[in-house]
């Protein structure tokens, strides 16, 4: 049987008590200890000063099912991830890592943006969404008369 290798390496008994917490408070996230929560999607967010960047990173998905919306202070990333191979082999599965999910991101974001010139691109794997910081959200002196 081939075992999964984990970058993070933990304890054997702290695995055990994180699996078996999730599993008993969150049923539907029941897994082995060697799997990862292939629901969470990790995502790099960073200030350059006129814009917020968020970089994530989405490996052989289709740009088309990939939903992108801004509400007020907060960004939301749905993925729709369908596999093309789905149909039957004859091969014997040795190992399954690679299923159709549903990954769901939601942020809020520290400041005001500007959601009229949000950007957004896909270049080798990489999604990046670039959202200006909105003018009205800078501090603005108001003088007594």
């Amino acid at each position: 049987m081939l075992q999964l290798i984990n970058p993070v390496q933990k304890n054997t008994v702290d695995s055990l008590f994180d699996s078996a917490i999730t599993s008993f408070f969150r049923p539907e996230y029941r897994r082995s200890l060697n799997s990862y929560d292939r629901t969470f999607l990790p995502i790099d967010l960073s200030d350059d000063g006129e814009n917020f960047v968020i970089k994530a990173d989405l490996p052989g998905v289709d740009p088309t099912s990939v939903n992108i919306q801004l509400e007020k202070d907060y960004l939301k990333i749905e993925v729709t991830n369908e596999l093309q191979n789905s149909e039957k082999s004859s091969h014997k599965q040795l190992l399954k890592e690679r299923v159709a999910s549903s990954l769901k991101r939601v942020v809020k974001l520290p400041e005001s943006v500007d959601s009229e010139n949000a950007k957004s691109s896909y270049t080798k794997g990489v999604l990046e969404v670039v959202l200006p910081k909105s003018q009205k959200s800078q501090v603005k002196v108001i003088p007594i008369t």
